[in-house]
């Protein structure tokens, strides 16, 4: 805070001097509170274009002076009144809007790092994803291994279990040598018989 003496000739007081970006509170007020004094806040282009339009305060004047674009222009604030009378002028310089939108974003980066946030537990589940692909690919080529051993014992074991049928297929042909060669017998032995009794008469 700082006081001004008034004059009739307007007074300038540089209200954002060399920021670009500025949220600014203006407050101004008379020793007096039954003083009046006229005040108002104007940009460089306009002061350069002379006129000022001054508005007459009652012992009291507050303003609030906002830029959020990213074009330098200075602004002052421009006061005048009976000479010799006192103000004191409080200037309360904010956070400005980008300052302001920077920082929430580093309280949310803060927050996310001391609060529990769903991202870390992707990497695990791809991590666990990979394990999984692995030990079923392990699981698959076991299996394939045993199946193939199944079959190698069960082709050992059809031969073993064939080689009494092929010494029971050998005995099969015997037999029928054997049954055609008892009519034989049984036919011829009559016809000698016979034969013999007609040469014996």
């Amino acid at each position: 805070m700082h006081t001004l003496t008034l004059a009739s000739q307007k007074q300038l007081v540089d209200l954002n001097e060399d920021r670009t970006l500025f949220d600014i509170e203006v407050a101004v007020t008379a020793e007096d509170p039954n003083e009046q004094f006229e005040a108002v806040i104007l940009s460089q282009t306009e002061l350069d274009g002379g006129e000022v339009n001054y508005q007459i305060h009652q012992g009291v004047m507050e303003a609030r002076l906002v830029n959020d674009k990213n074009i330098y222009q200075n602004y002052f604030l421009c006061v005048r009144g009976t000479k010799g009378k006192k103000v004191n002028i409080v200037i309360k310089h904010n956070t400005p809007p980008e300052e302001a939108v920077e920082e929430e974003f580093a309280e949310y980066e803060d927050e996310s790092e001391i609060m529990p946030i769903p991202l870390p537990p992707l990497p695990k589940k791809i991590v666990s994803s990979i394990f999984s692909m692995k030990s079923l690919f392990i699981v698959v080529i076991i299996v394939g291994i045993g199946i193939g051993l199944y079959f190698l014992w069960k082709d050992k074991t059809i031969e073993g279990v064939d080689l009494p049928k092929t010494k029971s297929s050998s005995i099969i042909p015997d037999t029928p040598l054997i049954s055609p060669s008892f009519p034989s017998k049984k036919t011829s032995s009559p016809n000698l018989m016979s034969r013999l009794n007609k040469m014996v008469q």
